[in-house]
């Protein structure tokens, strides 16, 4: 329809102006003196995915926020397949079927379910810190967040090289703990450990990172 037309046009209007704002100077952001098509064509693919899998029905909009570090993309909405199987790949539920084929059309991403999965081999293969996927709720809302810190100077690194028992006595308590309930909530490893929800998820998607833990209709198990 005409009207199906004109959003989809100012969609990819808006899709233009910030992927040229996010990607401006992206060379001297991330410091690297070689080919960075692998970079850009990664971000392109985020901010495609971020806008095919937004909830524009919900009462939040698209937020997509850059700094000196890091450029972060927030869409309404939650997650329509798990973690798990999106960082793996090859699952593929768009919430909105048309911009995702509008896309496909301009040689942006595929329906293939690799998006996410691309964008973590990436950021891997160039040493930056993981990406970051965090679920909100009340109201719904999906935040990736892509750092372009490489690992080994990363702030995280550093805090975790200053006390790594902690860290390691956590994951420790977690794996535990999840040996002997098989699947738990991140809010029950939040009240487990004493710390935030935030903070337990992070942990747990830490774990997940490191390939002990996978997440499963909502709730996080050990990696078979």
């Amino acid at each position: 329809s005409s009207d199906l037309n004109s959003d989809c046009e100012n969609l990819y209007d808006f899709f233009t102006k910030v992927f040229e704002k996010i990607s401006s100077d992206i060379k001297q952001t991330v410091n690297i003196k070689s080919d960075i098509t692998l970079i850009t064509t990664a971000l392109q693919e985020a901010l495609a995915n971020c806008l095919i899998n937004a909830d524009y029905y919900g009462s939040n909009g698209v937020a997509v926020i850059k700094d000196d570090e890091s450029i972060t993309m927030s869409n309404p909405g939650g997650f329509r397949v798990e973690l798990d199987a999106a960082r793996a790949g090859g699952i593929s539920d768009p919430r909105n079927t048309a911009i995702m084929r509008m896309f496909n059309l301009i040689g942006i991403g595929s329906n293939d379910g690799f998006g996410i999965s691309n964008i973590f081999s990436v950021w891997k293969s160039h040493g930056f810190v993981l990406p970051v996927i965090e679920e909100s709720f009340k109201p719904e809302s999906i935040t990736l967040k892509l750092s372009f810190v490489l690992e080994s100077n990363s702030t995280n690194t550093q805090i975790l090289q200053n006390r790594p028992d902690i860290e390691t006595d956590r994951q420790d308590a977690v794996i535990s703990y999840i040996t002997d309930n098989i699947t738990v909530t991140s809010k029950e490893i939040s009240e487990l450990l004493g710390i935030s929800h935030k903070k337990s998820k992070q942990l747990l998607h830490r774990l997940m990172a490191k390939d002990f833990v996978i997440i499963k209709n909502g709730k996080y198990t050990l990696k078979a």
